[in-house]
């Protein structure tokens, strides 16, 4: 898969969970924006997977015009064609003509666009809907894989050692070790014979910048001690951490996790 296609992707999948979070709400807006949202990516995850197979569209096409694009004997008929013809019924009547949809069809019918999702991906780009992550932007290939590493962590319960690595990927976003500037020199001591105020300026000049090269290494060297002993303190700081994570998951679900 190019990367311009898996970024799309990614962005499928982040509308549709964004447009899942929504329902949270449990409000007739909410469920209509979130029945928009879920449109929105089942049309981007189609596009994308068009482009993928280099299919090109028709400039006026319609949204089930996927199960017409997609045929044998090239590549199987796609599959839940059902719910997404629903998804598209609902979208019309509450885009064109202002009916409100019925909360509880809506989130019945967002397991089933999300199934589609689960399916799409697999059939046609040999992907599973739980590898794509927005954490594949991040360009930083540490940060990304102790990021990678903390959510599998939390998921098999070690919440400590999670939010050690959240602590020091975010630490190293923040100070990137690959962009510090290098050490800096003062020049050499100037030896001007002759007119005194350009020796005295230029011997001024000259203990400014030995001045300003000292405060540099040295504040170098206090960034270095500082991430070296950010594990450390990360370790020493792990049941704050729990406590705290406890907390804020005991809050959200009303019971100790």
């Amino acid at each position: 898969m190019l990367p311009d296609i898996h970024r799309k992707v990614m962005y499928a999948k982040y509308v549709l969970e964004k447009a899942i979070t929504m329902q949270t709400d449990s409000n007739e807006m909410s469920y209509s924006i979130s029945l928009l949202l879920i449109h929105d990516a089942a049309e981007l995850l189609m596009l994308t997977v068009l482009d993928h197979l280099r299919i090109t569209p028709a400039k006026k096409r319609d949204f089930l015009d996927f199960w017409t694009e997609i045929k044998p004997p090239d590549y199987a008929t796609p599959p839940d064609k059902i719910p997404l013809y629903t998804l598209n019924r609902l979208r019309v009547a509450l885009k064109h003509s202002g009916a409100i949809p019925n909360s509880h069809e809506v989130k019945n019918l967002t397991p089933r666009v999300k199934g589609f999702f689960e399916n799409v991906l697999k059939m046609y780009c040999d992907t599973e809907y739980s590898d794509v992550s927005l954490l594949d932007l991040v360009s930083n290939a540490e940060v990304r894989a102790l990021l990678v590493s903390a959510r599998t962590k939390f998921a098999e319960g070690d919440k400590a050692q999670a939010m050690t690595d959240l602590k020091i990927a975010l630490h190293k976003l923040e100070n990137p070790s690959d962009q510090y500037l290098p050490l800096i020199d003062a020049p050499a001591r100037p030896n001007v014979p002759g007119d005194f105020e350009l020796r005295k300026y230029l011997t001024d000049l000259y203990a400014f910048l030995d001045q300003c090269a000292d405060d540099w290494h040295r504040s170098c060297q206090i960034r270095r001690i500082h991430e070296s002993w950010t594990r450390r303190s990360v370790e020493h700081d792990r049941p704050t951490i729990c406590v705290a994570l406890e907390r804020y998951l005991r809050s959200r679900h009303g019971r100790a996790v």
